[in-house]
């Protein structure tokens, strides 16, 4: 069994079909590839804050905007233990694993980039069908960039932001997995800098990556590194467009948006039923960033 087959069953996602680009959406593509970066902002050197404080401005806006629920834990220790083991694996991880909150998940500081954070994922313990279908995500540990910056911060909002979604059913396509983490990424320097000198920053960073996973497409190097890239395009679109149409809501659009995302986190709705509510397409989410005023 291959690397998509488990994604699949463990998340609970629809079957996955290969994407085809329209004439439009390349049309699109074509027309982001030529928006100016303003190197005085995109490169601009930003101070150290320290990892505690890194830490500590994600939580607290996370914690401030949603009730954080808490999610399925297993170290790295007791998940060795189960890949070694014979035994059920859905038994062993209920006797090794336990509840906690999200932000006790254990944080390596490792990468080198500014704008890489990753979240450690303990399901790969079969490859029986039977198995992954009843298998729960424990998630292991939450990797950051090495460089203490608010940038960090917004990787760390990121990935907690998966944690509070990555369970059996709540994302439907597997090319939406990224919408919500991006979104609040965005909305989280949007929120911090009122000289949106932040915002830009990672607008730009998730719009060049949205370009690289394209064209990495366009290779078609593997069906496993197809099935990641196409998420990262189309989710990355998505979340733009819904930031977009968030910050130019009013008041009661913009509660409904924050109100919603809370419903999925709580389980009363998936991220795909949520997309829809705000007519979130990757055509528009394409339009939206080959317009922004960057």
């Amino acid at each position: 069994m291959d690397y998509i087959e488990k994604d699949i069953l463990v998340h609970g996602y629809s079957d996955y079909v290969p994407f085809e680009f329209s004439n439009k959406i390349i049309e699109l593509v074509d027309r982001i590839r030529n928006i100016e970066v303003d190197d005085n902002r995109f490169c601009l050197e930003l101070r150290d804050i320290g990892s505690r404080e890194v830490i500590n401005l994600g939580r607290d806006y996370l914690k401030d905007k949603f009730m954080i629920h808490r999610v399925n834990y297993l170290s790295t220790e007791c998940r060795e233990k189960i890949t070694k083991s014979r035994m059920d694996p859905n038994i062993l991880c209920r006797l090794y694993g336990k509840k906690i909150d999200p932000f006790d998940i254990p944080v390596e500081f490792k990468y080198k980039n500014y704008f890489l954070g990753d979240l450690l994922l303990g399901y790969d313990f079969s490859d029986k069908v039977e198995v992954l279908k009843k298998m729960k995500i424990y998630f292991e540990k939450i990797y950051l960039s090495k460089k203490n910056t608010v940038i960090n911060s917004s990787s760390y909002v990121h990935e907690i932001v998966h944690t509070q979604i990555e369970r059996k059913g709540a994302i439907l396509d597997h090319n939406n997995a990224e919408v919500l983490s991006i979104f609040m990424e965005l909305l989280f320097l949007n929120d911090l800098d009122s000289s949106n000198i932040l915002l830009y920053i990672g607008l730009i960073n998730r719009i060049g990556d949205m370009i690289l996973s394209y064209d990495l497409l366009q290779l078609k190097k593997d069906d496993i590194s197809t099935y990641k890239n196409i998420k990262y395009f189309i989710s990355t679109a998505k979340a733009i467009g819904l930031f977009e149409k968030y910050i130019n809501a009013n008041y009661l659009i913009k509660d409904e948006i924050v109100n919603n995302i809370q419903n999925v986190f709580d389980g009363k709705m998936t991220v795909d039923y949520f997309l829809s509510l705000f007519d979130i397409n990757l055509e528009d989410g394409l339009g939206a960033i080959s317009l922004i005023g960057i």
